[in-house]
């Protein structure tokens, strides 16, 4: 029985958050404008316009209803750091605990996340591999793939292993635009040589 009452409960939440909240109308009204599409059309103008007024509502709320308040507890002798604490709306927080859930399985827990996670993980292995080779007996010519302050710690480096590190914190510190883009220059994929003069 209290799994049927749990049921229920968030049940009402989710109707809530979804059917009757602000931070929701964005997508029954875009989908309302003539010759927007259908906001179930990812790619239509409608649904655009209401992620667009979604994630602004939904941002001012997360952000409004936040208050920095002092700890029951504190006294005059704690640091004002440890004194104070944040404060969020019950509502507000329940909204974004189920939009978070919602997101894990809709979109973190997805096939086409998991197949862009396969792919990244491969990226960042082949980089790796790459960048561990021309490490591993540096000369000029091997380390030149590399930033200048890279390669010039790279070559001082004596101890394999910290050069090991070093390519480790070197991938690991790019953005995903840098390694892709860095991938495709030492895979070949990358624009042709006219497109950097």
């Amino acid at each position: 029985m209290t799994d049927r009452r749990e049921r229920d409960k968030l049940r009402g939440k989710i109707h809530t958050v979804f059917a009757e909240s602000d931070a929701f109308a964005g997508f029954r009204a875009a989908s309302a404008v003539p010759g927007s599409g259908s906001v179930d059309d990812p790619n239509s103008e409608a649904a655009r316009e209401a992620v667009r007024q979604l994630r602004s509502l939904m941002f001012d709320d997360l952000t409004t209803y936040v208050d920095v308040k002092i700890r029951p507890e504190a006294d005059e002798s704690w640091p004002r750091r440890y004194a104070l604490t944040l404060t969020i709306d019950p509502d507000v927080k329940e909204q974004n605990e189920i939009l978070r859930e919602l997101l894990w399985i809709y979109v973190v827990g997805s096939p086409e996340m998991a197949t862009h996670q396969a792919g990244q993980q491969r990226l960042v292995r082949e980089l790796f591999r790459i960048c561990a080779l021309a490490a591993r007996k540096p000369t000029v010519d091997s380390v030149a793939i590399f930033p200048v302050d890279v390669r010039e710690t790279i070559l001082a480096a004596q101890d394999p292993l910290v050069r090991l590190r070093l390519v480790a914190d070197y991938v690991g510190g790019m953005t995903d635009a840098f390694a892709l883009r860095t991938h495709a220059r030492l895979t070949g994929r990358a624009t042709p040589f006219n497109e950097y003069l």
